[in-house]
């Protein structure tokens, strides 16, 4: 099978990259487009839909891959779905490092890049499943469009990003402070541990996303499955990511959307700019739901 658009311009499945060994082309094809015609047409779907639209707008071209390999189970993490733009540095934001920084020290050029999303809807939770948790397969699917967005965009931008606070670091514990890593504090329900603006962009989407479709609970932040560099040991009594991703939950006061504004207004002035070049950031300001710091950026 060659690649196909989808019903969505610019936005195309090729199942011909990677074969999987349990599942065929037309079988892992058609929960792509599952997925995506619940994104666009599935009530409600004012925040996702936005996004989509501005993937359109860009005029690139994002194409949904196969991962190399499935990760299958409830206990599994997230890593079998991840965004790839062609071109790092157009992917990036002039004058910022790129993702392969690393690598390749090189900064942005900005002027965006075509992307793959590498995906596979099988191997995330159902839309049938009640209550929906951080795992639901429209919300893994939503939250790589998103860094597909600002890649397209070439708005991408890989500096650290910081906790506003120490106490929203591990714990308060800070990088001056002489502590051994094993003797640092588990994450709380106000840690905000997100690496970089685009993560912070996609999870905040997906929690409007996931407002507007008045599922339980909001994804707190992105710290990984494994600790930080440094950071404290992974163990059943102080997980960073437990198979139900009950710690992974946001808790108050953040869960306030305009107390999470206040805190990060910052950023989110940003992205309402940023995302304003396809009306993104106002289409999702203006989505009726219980928490959208958009929305509380822009009320008196």
């Amino acid at each position: 099978m060659a690649r196909k658009e989808s019903f969505v311009k610019g936005i195309f499945s090729d199942p011909g990259e990677n074969r999987l060994d349990d599942i065929t082309p037309d079988q892992w094809v058609q929960g792509v487009l599952d997925t995506l015609h619940y994104l666009c047409d599935g009530p409600p779907c004012s925040t996702s839909k936005a996004v989509l639209d501005g993937i359109t707008a860009s005029g690139k071209t994002v194409t949904i891959v196969p991962c190399e390999t499935r990760s299958l189970g409830p206990d599994k993490e997230y890593g079998n779905a991840y965004t790839v733009p062609d071109d790092y540095r157009q992917a990036t934001a002039p004058g910022k490092q790129t993702e392969i920084h690393k690598k390749d020290p090189r900064l942005g050029v900005g002027g965006g890049s075509d992307v793959k999303i590498y995906f596979i809807a099988q191997d995330w939770e159902s839309l049938d499943a009640a209550p929906l948790s951080f795992k639901a397969v429209d919300e893994v699917l939503l939250h790589e469009l998103v860094h597909s967005l600002r890649q397209t965009l070439g708005q991408e931008d890989n500096a650290t990003l910081p906790p506003p606070s120490a106490a929203m670091g591990l714990g308060g514990i800070t990088e001056t402070e002489r502590i051994r890593p094993e003797d640092w504090p588990p994450p709380t329900s106000i840690t905000q541990i997100y690496e970089n603006l685009e993560e912070f962009a996609a999870i905040l989407v997906t929690n409007i996303y996931r407002s507007e479709n008045q599922r339980l609970g909001l994804v707190r932040d992105h710290l990984p499955s494994l600790p930080l560099s440094g950071g404290p040991p992974n163990t059943n009594d102080r997980p960073f990511r437990d198979a139900k991703e009950t710690t992974r939950a946001l808790g108050w006061p953040l869960t306030k959307p305009r107390n999470f504004m206040v805190l990060w207004k910052q950023q989110i002035t940003r992205l309402s700019i940023e995302l304003n070049a396809q009306h993104v950031a106002y289409r999702i300001a203006n989505v009726q739901c219980a928490f959208n710091p958009f929305y509380e950026l822009n009320r008196k």
